[in-house]
């Protein structure tokens, strides 16, 4: 389909990856979309589209990171448009579309280093290589433990319960997780989802860890982590974990990054800047547009990514504040249209006390109805004085949003008990989609991304947040009506939302 408008790019963002790129084409790439109504931005999580001459996932996950869903594009698009004298679709110069699963992405090193971790093929943990050798066998009981017979010792999280608060192993978990946050902060995502593995593990393991032993022949921790768990064992403590909790360093990074529009990326490049406090972000000469209102609706909208523990963390929503938002969206939606279905998802469905946000689904039996949906809603809401600030907005059809397909808009709402604007996230599924939203947006993470591997790899499926899908070309869409119909065409256990928590 092709766009009448002179200025194809308008209001198009685009991230672009210089690297590989001749400086005279670099400058007609900039010139041309600034031109036609686009603009450059420096942050790819900002982007509508990537434009790169790169052809390697590795080597681009370099510069945005392994689990964007922005579509990647080869800059061949920009030369067809310019071409054609109008914005062409860029299905024919995808590298990389949003609908294709994160897994895809990892570098071929962190495929080697998984290569054991998914072979499920062994079900005797004698018969794989340990995975770590310990130099200290001495320094704890140094028992040989079976592991607990009621633990499923698999890689895949989506296969066993995970509660929210780890009933055994707590002061582990909670040492764990602060690392798991500084790697994160510090763009470190490989070694962070490590962290996020083991701790999943520990989260769900129905007894105390009381042996380096019982440690080698669990599934999903490596070596770092094992000897880290180790030392827990003879001293109570992460000495790494104490650290990262007096570092100045790393609590500033934590605060840049839970600005609305920030990445980890752009954190890091600000802290190396000599930026230390958010009026030195405000300062910043180019802040984009989204970076702006972050910072503008800061006090209000931080709780969003900043962890429960951080000390910057004072405004995250009880229970209590998500159902008075919910209900106030509630009431208006229906009188707008009795049709509507409504369901909170998120963290809030996963029984979490506080919250950073409210991610809402709505739907309509009326398919045809649908596509309207979300700007009445909006309409509605702010005319009532609730909706102060629209945050994101990515519509079904254009297949730049993140996440999955599904349109979506995040909002800043006004709570009226509080007079604070919370984030509510507005996501529109149709009603054949809306058992893949609720799955897909229920999380957590961990488990979401546990379960798309485990479709593609050992059902040959592909699950995302608007459809279950067959792993072929071109993809067939498998109907599904209800969450337990996903669970049992895939296979993997019935859990409630409140055992989706790894």
């Amino acid at each position: 389909m092709f766009s009448e408008n002179l200025h194809f790019f308008e209001k198009l963002s685009i991230f672009l990856i210089e690297t590989k790129i001749p400086h005279e084409k670099i400058k007609f790439l900039k010139n041309t979309i600034s031109l036609k109504g686009g603009f450059i931005v420096t942050n790819p999580s900002t982007a509508d589209v990537i434009l790169t001459i790169l052809k390697s996932p590795a080597r681009i996950s370099r510069y945005i990171g392994s689990e964007t869903r922005k579509p990647i594009v080869s800059i061949e698009w920009v030369d067809k448009c310019v071409s054609k004298g109008a914005r062409i679709e860029f299905v024919d110069y995808l590298i990389r579309g949003i609908e294709e699963d994160a897994m895809d992405w990892t570098t071929v090193e962190e495929e080697e280093e998984d290569q054991d971790l998914f072979d499920e093929d062994s079900n005797s943990s004698s018969s794989r290589s340990p995975i770590y050798t310990s130099e200290n066998e001495h320094s704890d009981d140094g028992r040989d433990v079976d592991l607990d017979p009621r633990f499923l010792n698999t890689s895949y999280e989506c296969l066993r319960p995970t509660p929210l608060k780890p009933k055994f192993n707590a002061k582990l978990v909670e040492l764990l997780e602060v690392i798991e946050r500084a790697r994160e902060v510090n763009d470190q995502w490989r070694n962070a989802l490590s962290y996020r593995r083991a701790i999943a593990v520990l989260k769900s393991y129905p007894r105390d860890i009381i042996s380096h032993k019982e440690i080698k022949k669990i599934r999903g921790i490596g070596s770092k982590i094992g000897y880290q768990i180790e030392s827990y064992l003879r001293t109570g403590t992460i000495t790494e974990a104490e650290h990262i909790l007096q570092d100045k360093r790393f609590h500033t990074l934590e605060l840049f990054a839970s600005i609305f529009g920030v990445g980890f990326k752009t954190a890091l490049s600000w802290y190396r800047k000599g930026y230390r406090t958010i009026e030195d972000c405000k300062n910043h000469p180019n802040l984009t547009k989204a970076q702006q209102l972050g910072l503008q609706l800061f006090d209000d909208l931080r709780e969003k990514t900043l962890p429960q523990n951080s000390p910057f963390s004072k405004r995250r929503m009880s229970r209590e504040d998500v159902e008075e938002i919910y209900n106030i969206i509630k009431e208006n939606v229906k009188k707008l249209d009795p049709g509507c279905v409504l369901q909170p998802v998120g963290g809030y469905r996963r029984g979490k006390e506080l919250n950073g946000d409210l991610d809402l689904i709505i739907s309509h039996p009326d398919e045809e109805r649908v596509p309207s949906l979300l700007n009445d809603v909006i309409t509605t809401l702010t005319e009532g004085g609730y909706i102060k600030n629209l945050l994101y907005r990515a519509r079904s059809e254009s297949r730049t949003g993140i996440i999955d397909h599904l349109e979506k808009c995040f909002v800043a709402f006004l709570q009226p008990s509080t007079q604070i604007k919370r984030q509510v996230d507005f996501i529109i599924a149709t009603q054949s989609q809306f058992a893949s939203a609720l799955v897909g947006w229920t999380g957590s993470r961990q488990y979401e991304r546990s379960l798309r591997r485990y479709a593609k790899r050992e059902k040959k499926m592909v699950f995302a947040s608007h459809g279950l899908f067959t792993n072929t070309k071109p993809r067939i869409l498998i109907p599904t009506s209800t969450e337990r119909e996903i669970f049992d065409i895939l296979g993997v256990p019935w859990l409630e939302p409140e055992m989706r928590n790894c």
